[in-house]
């Protein structure tokens, strides 16, 4: 069975991209392959839009990632291994440069790609990450659409219920209530979403919007929200109803990957 793992990053000032992308490329590429290599089938990378996207209101209402999004395939879980993420139960674990953390915008000294329990927060944006099946769990809005009823702009969500109620009273109110009002944002143009699997991390859901462009997001959003049931659970009073960075992670990405890193096998080429 392959499964999907989804993996969005932040960044705490762009001017640190050329730093990351080098350190990408150069050195996490190399490890990536040689932890994972054995179980990863597809690895793509996807630059965030969200920087791009000037509007009034303040993205961090919408836990909005700077960075990239990841998108890998794996012939089984490796969140299941003995290590977890990040060791994959094989004899290295990841190289993170010293400066890492301060380039992220993370507690320096804090190892926080092992931790056991979620801690993002609107101060605190550690790389947020979940494991679903290939395809998705359910399909709400725009099966059939081919690439001719493009171009789509993706809003991409990671959610986690609160912890003051328990994960079938969170899926009751997202399938049987919030899916259907979600449905008729106007130019919604396709509404999909994954469960998470069993030992995937903190997130129990993943699930993508796509519109036209940012100003179609905007409108559907923004300037004319639809109509929604808050859950009497709910801890953030605005749409989505989940917390920015602590309950809700989302970022903005174009129908194409930026890069397939296997088939370009992360090389890394300098020229002048």
């Amino acid at each position: 069975m392959i499964l999907k793992g989804v993996l969005l990053s932040n960044i705490k000032d762009l001017s640190n991209v050329a730093y990351m992308d080098r350190f990408m490329y150069l050195q996490h590429f190399q490890d990536t392959i040689s932890i994972y290599g054995p179980i990863l089938r597809r690895w793509e990378i996807s630059r965030s839009e969200t920087s791009s996207m000037h509007f009034e209101n303040d993205m961090d209402e919408y836990g909005a990632y700077n960075w990239t999004m990841v998108e890998l395939q794996f012939s089984e879980n490796p969140f299941a291994a003995p290590n977890s993420l990040g060791g994959a139960g094989s004899a290295l674990n990841e190289y993170f440069p010293p400066d890492y953390n301060e380039r992220m915008g993370l507690p320096v000294g804090r190892d926080l790609a092992r931790v056991t329990t979620w801690p993002g927060s609107k101060d605190l944006r550690p790389n947020a990450m979940t494991i679903v099946p290939l395809r998705p769990t359910e399909d709400f809005v725009g099966s059939g659409l081919t690439i001719e009823d493009g171009p789509f702009f993706r809003w991409l969500q990671l959610i986690r219920y609160p912890e003051n109620i328990s994960k079938d009273e969170g899926e009751n109110w997202f399938l049987n209530v919030h899916s259907a009002e979600v449905s008729k944002m106007p130019g919604l143009k396709r509404f999909i979403s994954f469960k998470s699997l069993p030992r995937s991390g903190a997130f129990d859901r993943f699930s993508e919007l796509w519109f036209s462009d940012a100003e179609s997001w905007k409108n559907a959003v923004v300037d004319h929200p639809q109509k929604f049931t808050v859950p009497k659970w709910a801890n953030y009073e605005k749409y989505p109803f989940f917390e920015p960075f602590t309950h809700f992670v989302s970022t903005f990405v174009l129908e194409r990957a930026t890069q397939n890193l296997l088939r370009d096998k992360g090389i890394y080429v300098f020229s002048a």
